[in-house]
């Protein structure tokens, strides 16, 4: 069972990047780009339009930050995995929170954008294969014990965070 095409989308202010970015993936078998972007809005119209599997996107971009567009595409397609390529290193620990499969930062390197690559499209003809979607399956957890000792007996209750919701439980009462 063969995958077929990983349709890219690629978001970026410089012409150039977008150039190279091209031209890398015009090289690899399974890479079909279908749309690129200078803009947030322009980028935001393709993922509607051509429903990508995978973002190539910069965090500074002249309407929105990248993070931003970032989430507002997960928004739009849970399962898009994302690339940042920036000269903004700063960023990272924002994408990563994010899920971002990958910050790669410029001058882009063309060994790691073509392994980059090579790991998602794995990854998604592993999810084809089981019948599950990449990203949509995962969630991050976050779990805090907070425990008091009242007369002797210890009382704790966790919190826990589904991101964005928060449930609490509590112990029972002694």
């Amino acid at each position: 069972m063969s995958l077929l095409p990983v349709k890219v989308v690629m978001a970026d202010d410089e012409p150039g990047v977008m150039l190279l970015l091209c031209s890398i993936l015009s090289k690899l078998e399974r890479a079909l780009v279908i749309g690129a972007a200078d803009n947030a809005k322009d980028a935001i119209a393709l993922v509607r339009e051509h429903n990508p599997d995978l973002a190539f996107l910069d965090i500074e971009l002249p309407d929105i930050k990248g993070i931003e567009l970032a989430e507002r595409l997960r928004e739009i397609k849970p399962d898009l995995a994302i690339v940042f390529i920036t000269a903004h290193q700063e960023y990272s620990l924002d994408a990563f929170k994010l899920y971002a499969f990958d910050y790669i930062l410029k001058p882009i390197d063309e060994e790691r954008v073509k392994s980059t690559f090579q790991r998602i499209y794995k990854m998604l003809e592993i999810s084809k294969k089981s019948n599950t979607f990449p990203n949509t399956e995962t969630c991050r957890i976050s779990i805090k014990l907070i425990g008091t000792v009242i007369s002797g007996f210890l009382r704790f209750w966790v919190k826990i965070r589904f991101f964005p919701r928060t449930m609490t439980f509590y112990s029972p009462n002694n």
